[in-house]
């Protein structure tokens, strides 16, 4: 039988009401209050009835190397009262009392209310409004994207889990620093009245917020680490070795520092400065790692298909063979037969989006006069959102940064005869005053969109067939 448990407590810094009716349900049930840094540790005990109480003291810190003499004078005064200390985390100090009549630690609701106001402005209210600043400015980049750039948005699994995780971000530092404000102002003229108002319980919502990001977090790792290229599977799982050192390093460099007894002004400075500049070399030294690994051949910059390496001009470059559904050879004869195929996409529960191409090697004899081909398909699984991606992607080919273009020359979509391609609508990108085709299309199907690239003009034979390869 353990003799610890360990818990994940989710109370608001301010709600000393419900987490002093939670720890004396714990001491019946039988578990004492130990400690309380990101855990909170209970030690097993004989059940009993046991008063708590919070308080909080407004000058201590988490940086603090051991508790300040005005600290120690406050828990001996408590101590004098039958009031023992069961743990503390910085401001947030825990008492008990095994007189289940004991005289209150504060007696007076307008001190408590000033004590608490001043402690929620050292510590919790800024790190708040820190945080719902930050979350504001990713939402308003995501409100950008989703208005410019919608298909990737819609279509990539991390960024839409990254949009809900800042949703629920924001819904909670909303609750939870609105919550505070309207309870401050109740006690306050509660107080006046000399009585003590309960503070608030967030913890079915905190509950529900948590249980939501474990579901989009799983649906990410399910996306990405476990059906992810090879590639993306590396970069995300050091990206998340990073966060961890950076999370774990930071209390290991405070703990570290406050068994020295340095200074707390010391401490923060060293704290946040190491943890600074160790994130960025981290990051860096991961960026210059991958790329180095990835300029070497060691490391293929996408897709699980086969891949070979070849050198051009003092650079290795890759030789993909990915499968993808429509190739050149569909289409025509060709001689050459060395070409290079990648496949990359994204698929979410509203969109799937690959990205395919067919090149010759840069190496190759006549390189310029060997037939490519690139396109982009677009499956709407969200009947409302296939509007909205066509949309996006007549704009996104609006304009071009083809050299042949003249400057000042403006390229627009323009219908064409649909059924050659076996389509209900078809656009062809066209440059005005160029005497040239581009021979770029848009093709719309049913629940499926196509940007496709020739360089060459396809015949009505070869329509046909990518509507049959690519509009089905």
């Amino acid at each position: 039988m353990k003799d610890v448990k360990r818990r994940l407590e989710r109370f608001t810094f301010y709600d000393h009401t419900n987490i002093e009716a939670h720890l004396e349900k714990m001491a019946a049930e039988g578990w004492m209050l130990e400690k309380m840094p990101y855990l909170w540790h209970y030690r097993r005990c004989e059940p009993k009835q046991v008063k708590f109480c919070v308080t909080y003291y407004p000058r201590a810190s988490v940086f603090d190397p051991e508790p300040t003499e005005g600290e120690l004078d406050f828990h001996a005064y408590c101590e004098r009262t039958g009031w023992k200390l069961a743990a503390s985390n910085a401001q947030l100090q825990i008492f008990y009392n095994e007189d289940p009549d004991a005289t209150p630690i504060e007696t007076d609701p307008v001190m408590e209310v000033d004590t608490l106001h001043r402690t929620a402005k050292r510590t919790f209210l800024p790190t708040y409004f820190f945080l719902l600043a930050l979350v504001l400015f990713n939402l308003w980049m995501f409100v950008g994207e989703i208005v410019n750039h919608p298909i990737r948005l819609l279509s990539s699994p991390v960024r839409l889990v990254s949009c809900v995780v800042y949703v629920e971000l924001f819904l909670l530092c909303g609750v939870t620093v609105g919550g505070y404000f309207r309870w401050h102002r109740r006690a306050r003229q509660a107080a006046e009245r000399g009585e003590f108002l309960a503070t608030p319980n967030h913890t079915q919502f905190q509950n529900v917020c948590l249980a939501v990001t474990a579901l989009v977090m799983a649906y990410w790792l399910f996306c990405y680490v476990w059906q992810g290229d090879r590639l993306t599977r590396i970069v995300y799982l050091v990206m998340i070795g990073w966060f961890l050192v950076i999370f774990f390093g930071t209390r290991l460099v405070m703990n570290f520092l406050k068994k020295k007894k340095v200074s707390k002004n010391v401490n923060r400075v060293v704290t946040f400065g190491g943890i600074f500049v160790l994130s960025y070399v981290l990051l860096f030294g991961m960026i210059i790692a991958l790329v180095s690994a990835t300029g070497r051949g060691l490391l293929p910059t996408q897709g699980d298909g086969d891949v070979d390496r070849y050198e051009y001009q003092g650079q290795v470059w890759y030789l993909y063979r990915d499968e993808i559904p429509l190739r050149i050879e569909d289409m025509m004869a060709v001689e050459y037969d060395d070409y290079i195929t990648s496949f990359d996409g994204d698929d979410s529960l509203f969109l799937s989006r690959y990205e395919a191409e067919q090149r010759p090697r840069f190496d190759a004899e006549d390189f310029t006069d060997i037939p490519t081909l690139d396109y982009e398909v677009v499956s709407v699984k969200v009947p409302f959102l296939y509007n909205w991606c066509r949309d996006a992607m007549y704009r996104d080919r609006d304009e071009t940064d083809d050299d042949r273009v003249p400057e000042g020359h403006k390229a627009l979509y323009q219908p064409v005869d649909p059924a050659p391609w076996g389509a209900e609508e078809a656009y062809e990108l066209i440059y005005q005053d160029a005497d040239w085709a581009s021979n770029r299309f848009l093709l719309c199907y049913d629940r499926r969109i196509v940007s496709i690239h020739f360089d060459w003009t396809p015949t009505a034979e070869q329509m046909a067939i990518v509507g049959e390869k690519l509009g089905g």
